[in-house]
């Protein structure tokens, strides 16, 4: 543990759970089913897709996470979610910053990631970490129809 009272880590197969519990109890996130989590932490690639998430860990418990995906040489950020109670003590930009590590390390040269037009505190998380935008998808959400920022960088 770090003197914040929390640390990053790669997804180990015993978080699934934790991480499912965490993603249902918070607002915004994507909400995938259980069983995609689990997938994520089997070390095979499905047709090329390679899964990367990182937890923090805080109290014993998972208190935020952030899952992505390379495909060749780029990736996408897809969904990234800190506990309430934890937030606003960095835990978000620890969790990007370490996605971008592994995309670095596993060769990718472009990093893209959607975020609501309403969103504006993961927009400056985004913008802190080097993220710019590049295209406005329009109503590519739903629940409430909203569009969406394309964002990228380099990792």
């Amino acid at each position: 543990m770090t003197e914040r009272g929390w640390e990053v880590r790669p997804l180990r197969a015993g978080d699934v759970e934790a991480v499912f519990a965490l993603e249902r109890r918070t607002e915004g996130a994507a909400h995938w089913n259980a069983e995609e989590y689990r997938r994520m932490v089997e070390p095979v690639a499905a047709r090329g897709v390679k899964r990367i998430v990182s937890v923090a860990v805080g109290r014993g418990t998972i208190v935020g996470f952030a899952a992505g995906r390379i495909l060749f040489h780029e990736a996408e950020i897809e969904n990234v979610a800190v506990d309430a109670e934890f937030r606003r003590q960095g835990i978000a930009a620890a969790l990007v910053a370490s996605l971008l590590d592994t995309c670095r390390r596993r060769g990718v040269t472009l990093v893209r990631l959607e975020v609501r037009e309403s969103n504006v505190a993961a927009q400056a998380l985004y913008e802190s970490a080097g993220f710019k935008v590049e295209a406005v998808r329009r109503a590519y959400y739903t629940q409430p129809d909203e569009s969406a920022l394309v964002l990228s960088r380099k990792p």
